[in-house]
């Protein structure tokens, strides 16, 4: 008796527009399967992040742990620039052991990092935070006073005032 009798199917592969449809016929029915259903395969992964000009090694972190990736991905968006892709990739492989702050929070402290509105010292005491509190950078800032002064004007009108206050 032939326990494991051979089933014959019978596959067509088709692509069209980006996409590869592949479908497999069986004498139990058909199944079709299209490439958009399928996750991405690490070297497809492995691609599109060298393309974004990460390091070797930020690209190799972000693949292996697909975690990460996943997080990377929804955090950048396609025609962002490369400086906050690969501030938002150190981020999340140098700073995070895990995973607890939102998306749309990271992003912003990425972008204030960037922007010189917060130190690389406030940014460490702020990204702490923000893994106790479920805010968002900005409002921690407001509630904290830790919005760094840029605007030379600014700056210059409170140095006149200190200077005039203590003219001694």
């Amino acid at each position: 008796e032939n326990r494991n009798p051979k089933i014959e199917t019978n596959s067509k592969l088709e692509i069209r527009n980006n996409e590869t449809k592949v479908e497999i016929q069986s004498p139990n029915g058909s199944i079709e399967i299209l490439s958009k259903d399928l996750p991405e395969l690490p070297a497809e992964r492995r691609r599109r992040y060298l393309s974004l000009s990460l390091s070797s090694a930020d690209v190799d972190t972000l693949v292996t742990n697909r975690e990460k990736g996943d997080y990377f991905d929804k955090i950048i968006h396609e025609g962002d620039r490369v400086e906050l892709e690969k501030k938002v990739a150190l981020i999340i492989i140098n700073e995070l052991s895990d995973i607890f702050i939102s998306p749309d929070h990271l992003r912003k402290f990425a972008e204030l990092l960037l922007s010189g509105d917060i130190s690389s010292k406030i940014g460490k005491d702020l990204l702490l935070t923000m893994l106790q509190e479920d805010k968002s950078p900005e409002i921690i800032m407001e509630e904290k006073g830790w919005k760094q002064l840029n605007d030379q004007s600014e700056i210059e009108s409170i140095i006149d005032k200190v200077i005039a206050d203590n003219a001694k």
